[in-house]
């Protein structure tokens, strides 16, 4: 992540910087809600909202698993990605796979509220 949701682990990997990195930030931001942790996600979003597919799906699901994430939200066009991987290395994962950025926030952001916002 280039930017991180309510002090989750960040990442520098660009490949994980794409779905909602700063619109997912803003949110989180004027919302007041708390991000999952161990949560990581990839994809281009449009300006609708449209989550897109990306590639080298494999090298991010791997990098992600070193670096303890537990669940993974993916374009719904990337499950074929996924299937074509050695379900050993899948182990311990969770995949969502999702077609808009409505269903990434519902996926990522907490009830919780923050300790300390930065408005209000």
């Amino acid at each position: 992540w280039y930017c991180c949701w309510g002090a989750t682990t960040c990442f520098s990997f660009a490949m994980f910087s794409r779905i909602p990195c700063s619109f997912g930030f803003l949110v989180s931001i004027f919302t007041q809600r708390k991000v999952k942790s161990n949560l990581a996600m990839t994809g281009e979003i449009t300006l609708r909202g449209k989550v897109l597919p990306v590639g080298g799906i494999k090298e991010k699901i791997l990098a992600a698993k070193r670096a303890g994430i537990k669940e993974i939200i993916l374009c719904a066009e990337n499950r074929k990605d996924v299937e074509e991987i050695n379900a050993t290395y899948l182990a311990g994962l969770t995949f969502h796979y999702v077609d808009d950025i409505t269903q990434v926030l519902d996926l990522a952001l907490l009830r919780e509220k923050v300790k300390h916002p930065l408005f209000g």
